[in-house]
């Protein structure tokens, strides 16, 4: 069932940590970033990778040494809620209703 679970929860993680990334930069540049989060999983086994969170053959049951399915569920989660986090204190400051008044003018 985990196995199941945790690409979903990934690629969740890695979509909310691209959209909270283009907020600060542009999309442009938090989609090529998130592009080279999956190239280096790719090539590199390591548990800061979360690309390797999305292939099965990497995980801890199908390779001796592979990835926690427990420690990646925790990184999904720290990496979901610093996303949300930051992106509503980003969301917070701007100022979206004095925008709306001045397109109405």
């Amino acid at each position: 069932m985990c196995l199941i679970i945790l690409p979903i929860l990934t690629s969740i993680s890695l979509n909310l940590f691209q959209m909270t990334l283009s907020f600060f930069t542009n999309s442009f540049i938090s989609y090529i970033a998130v592009i080279c989060i999956i190239v280096a999983s790719a090539y590199y086994k390591s548990q800061f990778l979360v690309g390797n969170f999305l292939m099965v053959r990497r995980n801890a049951i199908f390779l001796n040494g592979g990835i926690d399915t427990i420690k990646a569920v925790i990184f999904d989660v720290i990496i979901i809620i610093a996303s949300v986090i930051l992106g509503y204190l980003y969301f917070k400051k701007l100022d979206l209703y004095s925008s709306i008044e001045e397109d109405e003018q």
